[in-house]
């Protein structure tokens, strides 16, 4: 799990949400705690882009999240977040179990950043 600040300018990870049968009502009242008019899911892809099993347990997640949030919930390709993730922390020194414990916040606000720099992005032309 992953927030902007008001801007709409930088994410911040927030403490991981096991998936489970509730995670979609949690998520959306986490979205309605925070203000957030609008969720970005991740949505997994094969490395060439192509869909997988898991890409339509996204979707459904996110039509889920949608109806109990009552936001707009756009899907956000991503392919590679974990490993990026994994990587800045292995960096700062975190490994193992520690490193497994933040992966999935730090993969969120890889994605969430993601997806705000290029809405933030000057469109050319």
């Amino acid at each position: 799990m992953a927030v902007s600040d008001h801007l709409g300018l930088l994410a911040h990870p927030l403490p991981p949400l096991r998936a489970g049968p509730r995670s979609s009502f949690e998520i959306a009242q986490l979205a309605k705690q925070y203000g957030c008019d609008t969720i970005v899911v991740g949505l997994p892809l094969g490395l060439g882009g192509a869909a997988t099993p898991e890409t339509e347990f996204a979707k459904a997640r996110a039509e889920e999240i949608e109806r109990e949030s009552g936001a707009r919930v756009l899907l956000w390709d991503e392919r590679l977040s974990t490993r990026e993730a994994t990587r800045r922390l292995e960096e700062l020194g975190i490994r193992g179990k520690q490193s497994r414990d933040l992966a999935d916040s730090a993969a969120a606000t890889i994605i969430l950043q993601s997806y705000l720099d290029s809405r933030n992005r000057p469109s050319s032309g």
